[in-house]
């Protein structure tokens, strides 16, 4: 008595000897596009363009901060009463990609500060 799952193959696709005849079978059933589906649709996003209809009004300038060389997300986060989670968001919408212990340049830091109604002055 021999059972289905004794025989060779018993889990491969109908026609099919092997796995290198899955791979071939598989190539031919793929449809001509289905490749370009599978890659993400990133052009909702360019941190380039300046885009009014979907930028936020900025609160308002409330308070300075001095900024010194070296600071880190985690500084910054502290500095501007934020959690550092918070911070990491903004800058990833500058396109810039940090994470907690990593030293920003003044530039994404006086944006991101601005994001939050600080000015950032740079200090010695």
């Amino acid at each position: 008595m021999e059972n289905e799952f004794m025989k060779r193959g018993y889990l491969l696709p109908e026609g099919c000897k092997d796995l290198s005849d899955v791979t071939k079978l598989k190539q031919k059933q793929m449809p001509e596009g289905f490749l370009s589906s599978l890659t993400p649709n990133w052009s909702f996003y360019n941190p380039t363009e300046k885009s009014s209809q979907h930028a936020a009004p900025l609160p308002p300038i409330t308070k300075q901060v001095f900024i010194s060389p070296g600071m880190t997300v985690k500084k910054l986060a502290a500095l501007l009463e934020q959690k550092p989670i918070q911070i990491i968001g903004d800058l990833m919408k500058l396109g810039v990609f940090a994470m907690v212990d990593y030293v920003i340049d003044f530039k994404a830091i006086s944006a991101v500060a601005r994001m939050h109604g600080y000015q950032a002055i740079k200090g010695a």
